[in-house]
């Protein structure tokens, strides 16, 4: 049964929660869906990755209370079975207009969040709404059971898998480390930073940083950090890369030092290149690895623990991992997968 899917963002720039919605936009009018995304303030940059059988509307709202892009909104959001919202601001935006306006929609929730929903009156007066998580410790969680709507589902996030014509190859001279991640404290780049000074006591190093939405402040202490340690020729910043899956090929190791994350995308972004990776264990995504490959994440951060761990990965190299690693990703990743399980959801949440 095909159907017609409407999902909402409020932009498609960089990130995670848009990377998966052009994903899932993008599969699910290849699988012969009616597929469509509303982005409500701007287009974005990854909005040009949208297949062109996806039908993609821009209303360029330009405030929450903004009436006539709200009226919009509503009638494209008529022609479709279900209405699938990212993100927690998106998805209360609509429920206001939805009780402003009285209109009536068939209403998926994609909760990108790491933590629990706070009480809202919207949430408690539009109850027959499907939730879904992507992180299972929150969606196992007493207080998960017990939340605000109708129904709740868990669905692991996946992702497009870029093909490189490049393969790699290591340099006996240089460890090359790589990082792909927005720039804010709780990413806990620094320590990362700390890491490779280590390292560059005795070996030549490059860490190349990729990230494209960033903390100001954050972004020049990290810079200033570099300048300190003596290795700001060693540590490279690179912005707004939208595809860093495609230079993957040239690094020995990733690090994912975040001390909190819900899925995260950059780590199977890792795995399906066949990187290996030291990672904090947070999110679902390291949840998983850890079962399998249990020399890559620590549950402290504590620098020995992480160089001991470094240190053998780098011993063993990356081709030992490759292979492991892109099959693990297909077994447990595909999009053939991520579509199956999202159809599920679907056909539960039509009502």
């Amino acid at each position: 049964m095909s159907l017609k899917v409407l999902q909402i963002i409020d932009t498609l720039n960089v990130g995670g929660a848009e990377k998966i919605t052009v994903m899932l936009a993008n599969v699910l009018a290849q699988k012969g869906n009616i597929s469509g995304v509303v982005t409500l303030v701007e287009a974005g940059r990854l909005s040009k990755k949208l297949d062109k059988d996806v039908k993609f509307y821009n209303l360029e709202r330009k405030s929450k209370w903004d009436i006539s892009s709200t009226k919009e909104f509503f009638k494209i959001a008529q022609k479709y079975d279900l209405i699938h919202v990212h993100l927690r601001h998106n998805l209360k935006w609509l429920l206001f207009w939805k009780s402003i306006l009285r209109e009536k929609l068939n209403i998926i929730f994609h909760d990108h969040g790491n933590t629990q929903l706070k009480w809202n009156i919207l949430f408690w007066i539009h109850r027959n709404i499907s939730h879904i998580f992507v992180n299972r410790k929150l969606y196992n969680s007493p207080s998960s059971c017990n939340a605000f709507f109708a129904r709740r589902f868990f669905l692991e996030n996946s992702i497009i898998t870029i093909k490189t014509t490049h393969d790699y190859s290591p340099d006996s001279n240089m460890l090359r480390m790589i990082i792909v991640s927005n720039l804010r404290r709780i990413k806990n780049i620094e320590f990362a930073i700390n890491l490779a000074d280590i390292f560059s006591k005795d070996r030549q190093i490059q860490l190349d940083i990729y990230y494209t939405n960033c903390e100001k402040e954050y972004l020049g202490e990290l810079q200033l950090q570099t300048k300190e340690l003596g290795i700001e020729d060693s540590v490279h910043f690179i912005h707004n890369e939208t595809e860093p899956q495609e230079f993957f090929h040239k690094y020995d190791i990733a690090l994912h030092p975040s001390k909190r994350e819900s899925g995260p995308l950059t780590i199977l972004e890792y795995i399906a290149q066949g990187i290996p990776f030291v990672a904090f264990n947070t999110g679902q995504s390291v949840e998983i690895i850890q079962k399998n490959y249990p020399e890559f994440t620590l549950d402290s951060f504590n620098e020995n623990e992480w160089l001991v761990k470094m240190d053998a990965i780098i011993k063993t190299g990356r081709p030992k991992y490759q292979k492991s690693l892109k099959q693990f990703f297909e077994q447990h990743y595909s999009l053939d997968n991520y579509y199956t399980e999202c159809k599920k959801i679907y056909t539960e949440s039509l009502v």
